[in-house]
């Protein structure tokens, strides 16, 4: 793949920044899904009052 060291440091670094947005990404959906749900099942909540029906 690479053939000179700073060209596979540079493949490293590339893939440690891909995993990090990676898992960045994944707990900014997670903390949406959690704020999501907390809004929509909350009491007296207009939205939650139409989806009862």
């Amino acid at each position: 793949m690479a053939k000179i060291s700073d060209t596979s440091e540079s493949w490293i670094a590339g893939i440690f920044f891909v995993m990090n947005i990676l898992k960045l990404s994944k707990d900014f959906l997670c903390l949406f899904l959690i704020r999501l749900t907390n809004v929509l099942f909350q009491k007296n909540n207009p939205v939650s009052n139409i989806l009862t029906y």
